[in-house]
């Protein structure tokens, strides 16, 4: 695509948008991925890995919109259930940068009290390397077991690349 200059003195204030002029807020991949092995544990306090989905950035300077549905979320007995939506480099664990998180509480338990939760956000990719979007879980009060993706429930994912 070539790009053509124009003279701002030609072009009324309202007319043209930088994102028009200049290909900004391109989309340039994006990457959809769906989870449903179910995920438990019995730890208050501590963060547990439940899934991730990859994705390789174009440009270290783009960014990337996050959209995670977690599903299937029961907290045995009652309390609070803590998601989190982390990103980083490495794989299969619970280390990287939280972009963002939410807790979901419960007065019922298993099929009765089933939950989810949605994040969403964007963030500088910061690398050409491929970047782990995670969800990592936490149990926050003292209880039984908690799981995520629960009776086939699905959680999911979708992670798209923006030009900047």
């Amino acid at each position: 695509m070539s790009k053509s200059q124009i003279a701002t003195g030609g072009i009324a204030d309202d007319a043209v948008t930088l994102a028009k002029v200049t290909g900004f807020g391109k989309i340039i991949q994006i990457v959809s991925q769906v989870h449903n092995s179910s995920v438990g544990a019995n730890n208050q306090d501590t963060q547990t890995f439940n899934f991730e989905t990859a994705i390789t950035p174009s440009s270290s300077s783009n960014t990337i919109v996050a959209y995670m549905s977690v599903g299937g979320l029961s907290n045995g007995d009652a309390g609070r259930l803590f998601s989190r939506l982390v990103y980083g480099t490495t794989s299969g664990d619970t280390s990287g940068t939280e972009a963002t998180g939410s807790a979901v509480a419960q007065d019922s338990s298993d099929t009765a009290g089933l939950s989810s939760v949605t994040h969403i956000v964007k963030f500088t990719a910061g690398t050409t390397s491929a970047l782990y979007v995670k969800n990592t879980l936490q149990k926050q009060d003292s209880g039984t077991q908690w799981y995520a993706q629960r009776y086939s429930n699905h959680s999911n994912v979708l992670l798209m690349e923006i030009e900047i």
